[in-house]
């Protein structure tokens, strides 16, 4: 379930459900951009380790939210079209059914996959995503935290998650042929 009234992305019908639904993504990533930065002014370890979970779940938001819709356009161009009057492959899929699969489940194959593959970010937004994501899987998982580099880890995953925003924006898609009502 994705909303805060419990209705799952399934469950959205009509373009003001649709809306709606892309308004509540949009604020649940600047929600919690909002609350790392407060989390991020106390300073304490505790308060960073929240903040490193919020920033971390959020790039991993934005950047699982782009691959779902590359997967979509591709399986739609893969199926092909009645209507399409055009003989120029659109189907040029640039990733391997492996790495599609990893990248559905593991974050590091999701980053290389977004530069390495698609380019839809940097090779220094990867490194440091990836960087950042085994600081906090070590200080969530295992309790480790290098007290030393862990406010400055925080605030680099918090730049990089802003500039993701924009580097990933939220946009409102529709696949032709689909099922929804227009």
């Amino acid at each position: 379930m994705d909303s805060r009234d419990g209705r799952d992305e399934k469950s959205i019908r009509g373009s003001d459900n649709l809306q709606w639904f892309i308004v509540e993504r949009v604020r649940l990533i600047y929600e919690q951009l909002e609350e790392a930065k407060r989390l991020m002014r106390d300073g304490s370890a505790s308060k960073l380790r929240l903040a490193l979970i919020l920033l971390d779940n959020a790039a991993e938001l934005l950047m699982y939210r782009e691959l779902r819709k590359q997967f979509a356009t591709d399986d739609y161009w893969r199926r092909g079209s009645a209507w399409r009057h055009h003989s120029e492959d659109r189907a040029k899929i640039e990733y391997t059914d492996e790495e599609r699969r990893r990248s559905e489940k593991e974050f590091a194959p999701m980053t290389k996959l977004l530069a390495m593959r698609l380019g839809r970010i940097s090779s220094q937004d990867r490194t440091i995503l990836d960087i950042c994501h085994g600081v906090r899987r070590d200080a969530f998982h295992r309790g480790e935290m290098n007290n030393r580099i862990f406010a400055a880890v925080t605030r680099l995953l918090f730049v990089t998650v802003v500039n993701l925003t924009t580097k990933l924006p939220f946009r409102s898609f529709m696949i032709v042929g689909g099922t929804g009502t227009n």
